[in-house]
């Protein structure tokens, strides 16, 4: 390529470098002096128009949202060209819990007191218990005032028993014994009932509290179904 005087630039630099015919050391020290500062010019002139700019904003933009980014969360994945395509989440994500299905249960409320009975039936019907009313006897009702004991069937599941008895106790009703159906002939079939009553025998039995109800592993017809 021709230069403004006419000459092309090896000729030109090879006259600044040699100009008597030896080489000049001076000289190459004075354009290592003006081209490299000047080569670091361009050089950054470049990063500012180009690519680059937008690859350094987003490395800082990305490091200020990870010092944002609130407790629990994981930050966010990146593309290899350095683009963000995933914003924050959590790591855990609660599944919804599905409530136990016990209507194939039926709760059968003996012995209550009028004032029990609204709490009983609620405590059933939340819980998603069939409920069933029954006609309380008199003088079981006069000499045990409140409720105390819990019958259930065999086919009636053990979480099912307890939270039935939790809910009760929960609801200020106290739970003296829990324990199934003995093995006496009925005319009907008890297996998939659950019985809240009173019983004349338990009365004297320590009260079931959550904790106790929590840490029992099975519920039976041992000390007829009161506490230790």
């Amino acid at each position: 390529m021709p230069s403004p005087t006419g000459s092309s630039w090896p000729d030109l630099l090879k006259d600044f470098l040699y100009p008597s015919g030896t080489f000049n050391h001076t000289r190459v020290l004075i354009l290592l002096a003006i081209g490299f500062p000047l080569f670091l010019i361009l050089l950054l002139a470049s990063f500012a128009f180009t690519k680059p700019k937008d690859f350094f904003n987003l490395v800082d933009e990305a490091s200020k949202r990870i010092t944002d980014v609130p407790s629990g969360y994981v930050q966010p994945d990146t593309e290899p060209d350095g683009e963000i395509t995933i914003p924050p989440y959590p790591i855990q994500v609660s599944p919804k819990t599905s409530k136990p299905d016990y209507s194939r249960y039926t709760v059968w409320s003996f012995d209550r007191t009028d004032e029990e009975e609204a709490r009983i039936e609620q405590v059933v019907r939340n819980l998603g218990f069939a409920f069933e009313s029954k006609p309380p006897d008199p003088d079981q009702v006069e000499k045990i005032p409140v409720i105390s004991d819990i019958w259930f069937g065999k086919n009636v599941d053990q979480e099912a028993v307890k939270d039935l008895a939790k809910g009760l106790v929960n609801a200020n009703l106290t739970i003296r014994s829990i324990k199934p159906f003995s093995n006496r002939k009925r005319n009907y079939d008890p297996d998939n009932i659950l019985q809240i009553g009173a019983d004349g025998d338990t009365q004297m039995c320590r009260l079931w509290t959550l904790k106790d109800i929590d840490a029992a592993d099975l519920f039976i017809r041992d000390h007829d179904g009161c506490l230790n």
